[in-house]
This record gives C-alpha cells, structure tokens and sequence, in this order.
C-alpha cells in the first residue's frame, strides 16, 4: 500500500510526495486535496514528487484526466505550473511525450530531483511575480 502527503504549507508552492501504489481511494482523496486548493482561487506551483511512487494503475490514470477535465479553466487560472519529479530517465521521457500529446492546462516541467523541481518551482513563482519559496523547502 501506498501514502501521500499533501504539503500546503508554503503557499503558493504546493509538494505532493508520493510513496509506492496509491489505493483509487487514497488517489481519489488526494484528488479532492487538489480540489480544496483549486478552491482557494488563489495562484500557486504545484511539484509531484514521485520519486518513491510506483505506477499509476488505469482506474487512476482515469481519474486524473477526469479531474483535469472537470477542472480545466481553474487550472488554466491558479496554477502557475505543476513540477513532476521522476527518478527514471525512461519514465520522464514517456510522461513528457505524454504531456506534449495531451498537454496540461498550465506549464509544466518533468525533472529527476526534488532539488531541481524547487529550483524549477522558484522560476516560475518568479516569472508570476511572486516571491520564490522552494530553495527553503530542499531537504
């Protein structure tokens, strides 16, 4: 069984980390933490740690596009970027084509450290104006 942590504490960066295979109800209540962030209407990064997750079964991969969809204009709007880090070389290949193929509704960027999805996460906040907040965050 998997775990999630949902790290909104440095608003407007956002750290999801997840561990192993999340339960379709462990990926569904982490899909509603986004929800209540969405609803704050306020401007944020988001970086997806998956550094230590496994792979996304079907049922979720359903659940995210369906969510994205269901929340498209909120995403354009409030988030600045999503940061997705991923250990393997060949796995940040497949979901970067991925992501040209069915883009986001906002910027984002795939990389292979948590400390590059700060820095990365910091650039953006930046280019938007806001004061950078990841590089306190590495650890």
């Amino acid at each position: 069984m998997g775990s999630y942590r949902f790290d909104d504490s440095r608003h407007p960066l956002v750290m999801v980390t997840m561990k192993g295979q999340l339960t379709d109800a462990q990926f569904s209540e982490y899909l509603e933490r986004l929800d209540g962030n969405l609803q704050r209407r306020e401007r944020c990064v988001v970086v997806v740690d998956a550094l230590n997750a496994t792979n996304t079964p079907a049922s979720q991969r359903k659940m995210q596009a369906d969510w994205m969809a269901n929340n498209e204009a909120l995403l354009g709007k409030y988030t600045l970027a999503t940061v997705m880090v991923i250990g393997s070389p060949v796995m940040r290949g497949i979901l970067t084509a991925i992501l040209w193929l069915q883009p986001i509704p906002c910027p984002w960027s795939v990389v292979g450290t948590r400390a590059a999805a700060l820095r990365k996460a910091d650039e953006y906040l930046r280019e938007a104006g806001l004061p950078p907040v990841g590089d306190a965050a590495v650890g």
